[in-house]
């Protein structure tokens, strides 16, 4: 880590009013003095103030727990309990006489919560050490020398965390006001809410979060955007591998460098010094190996790597964890009990098994307080027999793929 680089990094507040390094330090000063003891956390929707508050914490030395602000009062109560930590507040002190060694933050700890396909958070540890990996693989992959990331992930995430991080660690710019900057991490349902002239001009557009669609890719070739699909986790800090979406593989990834991955009992196992530590409750556990286990199903072709899904039949649509079983389970009982399947293709589709087609709207009123908006399917395809899609007596995912994708020819 070199901090002749860092110190050339540049704020753009959300007014496009630049900040130098000394006057970023000069703002995390001022909260420093007012820190409560103990354990810190960062409660926080302006993400200035985020900022300002992150390195303050990092600084001190304190592990220091990034919150969702979205989170209701009652959550964030339960949170603090757990994990015990006191929010740092907005009072800020006199910043004069304050001393600021950044090579003692190196080893500083901050914890991002994630709950995985469960309901319930558990904390994933990470160090400046393992962002600063984590960056070196993917400025090896992209060929950036200066990174300027535009923020568009919160910063409670670990995408949107890492876009700063990245950006500091180049010496480059991070841009609050949504327009300055060469880099933007988006989920691939965000592009439309962009121009294209503008993702074009950009040296990368990042996207991850959610299952890539056969539009988004002709979307990004057919405007000539420099875009990457990204895969990784809370755990993994952030990106392990990506493909650019103008190559021939576009679904199989290759791991970043410094990244170690395998397929174990068909599922993705990675090693890497970016790895992390637990942080479950109060009880912290150490991750020696550097390795975690995704529980995601990969395949694997010429040192490549393409998503299957994840284990216990979990999809990530607009950020969220869908469980297709439970999905099933709710339509079917609106479906009065016949047989539903449930498949992602580019997006939820509904295959029921009746003669007697129930319509979308009333499938929506009797699941409305079971499925979230996005839990529901985008479409429903009523037949009167599944006989089609067996093999034996099983269904087939590959024959439902297969009829879904003909039937849209057709149409």
């Amino acid at each position: 880590m070199d901090l002749n680089i860092i110190q050339k990094f540049r704020l753009i507040d959300r007014n496009s009013k630049e900040l130098d390094f000394d006057n970023f330090l000069n703002n995390t000063a001022k909260y420093i003095s007012g820190l409560p003891k103990g354990h810190l956390g960062i409660y926080e929707s302006d993400p200035e103030e985020f900022l300002y508050k992150l390195f303050a914490a990092l600084i001190s030395g304190q592990k220091v727990f990034l919150c969702n602000h979205y989170w209701k009062p009652e959550k964030l109560e339960e949170i603090q309990h757990r994990f015990d930590f006191n929010l740092i507040q907005d009072k800020k002190q006199n910043a004069d006489n304050i001393e600021i060694d950044l090579s003692k933050t190196i080893s500083s700890e901050f914890v991002i919560f994630t709950s995985g396909s469960s309901d319930i958070e558990k904390g994933v540890v990470h160090t400046l050490s393992n962002t600063f990996y984590s960056f070196l693989g993917f400025q090896k992959f992209y060929s950036l020398d200066k990174v300027c990331f535009i923020q568009s992930l919160p910063l409670f995430h670990i995408g949107g965390l890492m876009s700063f991080f990245r950006s500091i660690y180049s010496g480059g710019t991070f841009s609050l006001d949504k327009k300055t900057g060469n880099c933007i991490s988006l989920l691939p349902s965000q592009i439309s809410r962009f121009e294209m002239g503008f993702l074009k001009k950009l040296d990368l557009v990042l996207l991850g979060g959610e299952m890539l669609t056969n539009d988004i890719v002709d979307l990004v070739n057919k405007n000539e955007i420099r875009a990457s699909m990204s895969y990784g986790m809370t755990e993994t800090c952030a990106q392990i591998m990506g493909t650019l979406l103008n190559e021939s593989l576009t679904d199989y990834l290759q791991p970043l460098d410094g990244v170690g991955v395998e397929i174990v009992d068909k599922t993705l196992r990675v090693k890497a010094k970016q790895c992390f530590h637990y942080y479950e409750n109060r009880n912290y556990q150490n991750n020696l190996e550097g390795s975690f286990d995704t529980k995601d199903l990969f395949d694997s072709k010429d040192g490549r790597y393409l998503f299957l899904g994840r284990v216990g039949n979990y999809v990530k649509i607009k950020g969220e964890n869908v469980n297709i079983d439970k999905v099933e389970k709710k339509l079917k009982q609106a479906a009065n009990g016949v047989t539903v399947k449930v498949f992602y293709f580019d997006k939820l589709i509904a295959f029921v098994e009746s003669e007697n087609s129930i319509s979308k709207d009333i499938m929506r009123d009797r699941t409305l307080k079971s499925l979230t908006t996005v839990e529901f399917p985008h479409e429903f395809i009523f037949l009167e027999s599944f006989d089609q899609f067996r093999n034996g007596i099983k269904l087939n995912f590959h024959e439902f793929k297969k009829y879904y994708y003909g039937r849209s020819r057709k149409n």
